[in-house]
């Protein structure tokens, strides 16, 4: 999608797989807790852009890790919730122009915040749905007489098994 003549959106997708471990404590119906991921992505995407300023972009997501508190209500087997927390993330953007390029690769950590179900199949397994914002701060970069300003952000929706001890 474009925003204006100087602006270029990509919308990555790919698959993510990681890994996730977390601790509940249960009032009553309220759930609260915490929980981490490690995730790695095939997240990628990329243009040829036949503009003045630059002819390509592309950008690259491999791995995300965040750190989240988890705020819910059980009813019965099933657990709504509401999620957020800190994230960090490899990011991978390129912007190639007429006389340079520019490369991002690096290490950057931004907010996240979520929400999502899981329903307990019995007092150790669970089943979960869960969606996630996550956003980075600014980047300016300047090259070759352009200035550059890199705006990353990334949505995940997941779904996973949990085994509960």
């Amino acid at each position: 999608m474009f925003g204006s003549p100087l602006s270029d959106k990509l919308t990555p997708s790919g698959v993510v797989g990681g890994l996730q471990a977390g601790y509940n404590y249960q009032i009553q119906s309220f759930v609260v807790g915490v929980e981490g991921d490690l995730d790695w992505s095939s997240a990628k995407s990329s243009r040829d852009v036949n503009w003045p300023v630059f002819d390509h972009h592309s950008t690259n997501l491999p791995f995300f890790a965040d750190l989240r508190g988890r705020f819910g209500y059980a009813f019965d087997r099933f657990l709504p919730y509401v999620t957020g927390g800190v994230v960090v993330a490899d990011i991978q953007d390129k912007v190639d122009s007429p006389t340079s390029s520019l490369d991002r690769g690096d290490t950057s950590t931004g907010w996240t915040l979520g929400a999502g179900l899981e329903y307990a199949i019995d007092a150790h397994w669970s089943v979960k749905a869960d969606y996630l914002y996550m956003q980075f701060p600014d980047v300016a970069k300047n090259s070759g007489g352009y200035a550059f300003k890199l705006k990353d952000s990334a949505q995940v929706a997941r779904a996973g098994i949990n085994y509960r001890f």
